[in-house]
């Protein structure tokens, strides 16, 4: 059962993140939508995000420990070191930056945000993986 639990969560986690991802770049090619209106959807979406993201860390941890598998346990506290990161440090100056740029229209610049697309694709690589040896694992 935590075997399918741990690949279901992983699976549907993924599956968030592509719709977000896609969200984030689609929103800019709407004709209505200014660089300043796209920013600040842009970090409400990914701050909503964030919380959903700690909603299901907990029990994709859980999931892991219940598995007993000592690659799904190292993978997973990877996916939260990495998960951290991001919210605690990368989100908060992408959210700086954002409201810099919508109240005063200056690009305080940084590589935040490509450090941030690096996290996320590594994120989805973790999430695969784990999805990957949970399915394969005998209950």
């Amino acid at each position: 059962m935590s075997k399918r639990l741990l690949a279901l969560l992983s699976c549907f986690w993924l599956g968030a993140i592509c719709a977000i991802t896609m969200e984030a770049k689609v929103k800019f090619n709407a004709s209505l939508v200014d660089l300043r209106i796209g920013l600040d959807v842009g970090r409400t979406v990914f701050n909503a995000f964030d919380i959903f993201q700690w909603l299901l860390m907990p029990v994709l941890l859980l999931a892991a420990l219940l598995c007993k598998t000592r690659d799904i346990l190292i993978l997973s506290l990877c996916l939260l070191l990495l998960f951290a990161y991001q919210s605690w440090y990368l989100l908060p100056q992408l959210s700086y930056q954002a409201a810099v740029y919508i109240e005063q229209g200056i690009h305080s610049g940084g590589n935040h945000h490509w450090l941030y697309l690096t996290a996320e694709l590594t994120k989805v690589i973790l999430l695969t993986w784990l999805t990957l040896i949970a399915v394969k694992i005998k209950e």
